[in-house]
């Protein structure tokens, strides 16, 4: 009986996963003219999705990343100077990959701008 549940768990799990990838096989066409909340949110879950998947190659660039940054700034014999150096190239690194994603969705705000979305019931979620 548990081998059943097993394989009926291991079955679900693959159909997610091939859905997932189907889903990110192609360039969606939300969050390229207009940034609403429904919108970020879209956008949202297709990045969390192709960030997290090995296949897509938002993913595979995020793992290779921080491969070299572990490789490079992370161990025990780390030199507490190096810091300064880290955290300046992380947020060279998080700018460019924005704006990679920033091709995908020109929608987006750009990178150190402020941006305010308006809701249907007048919330407002500043980005």
């Amino acid at each position: 009986m548990q081998r059943k549940k097993l394989s009926t768990n291991t079955s679900n799990t693959k159909e997610r996963s091939s859905e997932t990838i189907d889903q990110l096989d192609k360039i969606p066409g939300f969050g390229r003219d207009k940034l609403t909340s429904q919108t970020y949110n879209e956008v949202h879950k297709y990045l969390v999705k192709a960030f997290e998947s090995p296949h897509h190659p938002l993913g595979a660039l995020l793992t290779e990343i921080a491969t070299v940054y572990t490789a490079t700034y992370g161990g025990v014999r780390v030199h507490p100077l190096l810091l300064s150096h880290a955290v300046s190239e992380l947020h060279s690194v998080t700018a460019r990959i924005y704006e990679i994603v920033l091709l995908l969705f020109p929608a987006l705000p750009r990178c150190g701008k402020e941006y305010i979305l308006e809701t249907d019931s007048e919330e407002e979620y500043a980005l």
